[in-house]
């Protein structure tokens, strides 16, 4: 019970980095486009 826990915690933390790594992503290339267009 606690490993999958501890599992699903590690999984959230990694989904959530994944989630706002995407989105820098995505604001810095709109940006970018913008500033280009």
């Amino acid at each position: 019970m606690k490993f999958t826990q501890r599992l699903s915690l590690r999984v959230r933390l990694t989904l959530i980095f994944l989630i706002l790594a995407s989105v820098t992503w995505l604001l810095s290339s709109f940006v970018a486009w913008k500033n280009n267009g």
